[in-house]
């Protein structure tokens, strides 16, 4: 049997033993998760039992992790691929064991975030490409062996049906059911604490679960992954819990065909889209400037995995190097005063 306590915080075990096939074992297949913890008590109990399927053969295929991204006017930091380490590492690891039919599908609701938002269009488009470009290149130099089973999506390929959104946004806001009342208000006070984002934090809830697969047959990106695919794995910082259990309890009262187990990771603590205000190094930055640069404390553990990957801020910087001339890109003041991103933390990283 799990430990109880295990269960009830929410996280998984840490360090994983090997596979021996029964019950009480955390397969090595998944033994990444391990820098990550479950969103709630459920979620880590369906982790487990998810885990433990796979050990014993009755799962071999149909795993989507997906992770949605926000999206800023003041410039892409070179540490926006953290965000994505853990989930690569999963897929990377479930593949090299000979499970098939994986995706890890990486979106951003450009076009979304820009009108709710009230971005500048030209500037949303151009830093929507700026990202995806860097995130494709950086899986081709890190991850080549997964680059076939990586989608990244943006723009209308991730466009929701309006009535569908406002429909589930207005259910969140008045119905509020017992177990996710809290959730619910959560998001309110992240919209109270935001321009707009009184108006807005429904809708971006809404979205939220829309684009993770936890709303029925509402799921914009299902031609983007495998037709086998029976589980959904949302993953992003820690501030998505309130909107991961909102998926999650959706998924579970919508009829929705997949089962979600929203997961949290380590990296992302503070979103890896938008320039950090205490500092940050973006693409395009003078090499005087990233020669210098010394991550503070509350984005270190972003620089740190990706450090660990061989992906210093050099070579990031390098591989980036000629994407600012691609786009026409130009970023935003040294240390901006004040950010116009996609509205506030939380939602905003998973759109």
């Amino acid at each position: 049997m799990l430990k109880q306590d295990t269960v009830h915080r929410g996280i998984l075990l840490r360090r994983p033993p090997k596979v021996r096939g029964d019950a009480d074992s955390t397969t090595e297949y998944l033994r990444n998760f391990r820098v990550s913890r479950a969103s709630s008590p459920e979620a880590a109990f369906e982790m487990q039992l998810l885990a433990r399927d796979i050990a014993r053969g009755r799962i071999n295929g149909g795993i989507v992790i997906t992770t949605g991204l926000g999206l800023s006017e003041d410039g892409v930091p070179l540490r926006l691929p953290a965000l994505i380490v853990p989930g690569l590492e999963i897929i990377k690891e479930l593949k090299s064991a000979g499970i098939s039919d994986l995706k890890y599908v990486i979106y951003q609701a450009s076009d979304f975030i820009s009108d709710t938002n009230e971005l500048s269009a030209k500037k949303a488009e151009t830093n929507s490409k700026l990202s995806i470009s860097y995130l494709k290149r950086f899986i081709e130099e890190f991850f080549p062996t997964i680059a076939e089973n990586v989608e990244l999506v943006a723009g209308k390929q991730c466009e929701i049906d309006r009535v569908s959104l406002n429909e589930l946004a207005k259910i969140i806001e008045t119905e509020r059911p017992a177990q996710i009342a809290r959730d619910v208000r959560k998001i309110e006070r992240y919209g109270e604490r935001h321009n707009n984002g009184e108006k807005t934090c429904f809708l971006y809830a809404a979205a939220n679960i829309i684009l993770n697969g936890g709303y029925g047959p509402h799921y914009p990106l299902d031609k983007f992954i495998p037709a086998s695919a029976m589980t959904i794995i949302p993953m992003g910082g820690a501030k998505e819990r309130p909107f991961f259990n909102l998926t999650a309890y959706m998924s579970r009262s919508t009829g929705c065909s997949h089962r979600i187990i929203p997961l949290l990771v380590q990296t992302g603590e503070i979103p890896t889209y938008y320039p950090y205000k205490k500092g940050d190094v973006l693409i395009g930055d003078p090499q005087e400037k990233i020669a210098e640069f010394v991550p503070p404390k509350e984005t270190a553990q972003d620089f740190f995995t990706l450090q660990k990957l061989g992906a210093t801020i050099e070579k990031l910087s390098e591989i980036t190097s000629d994407l600012q001339d691609k786009y026409d890109y130009k970023q935003g003041p040294e240390q901006p005063q004040n950010y116009r991103h996609s509205g506030w933390n939380g939602a905003s990283s998973q759109l």
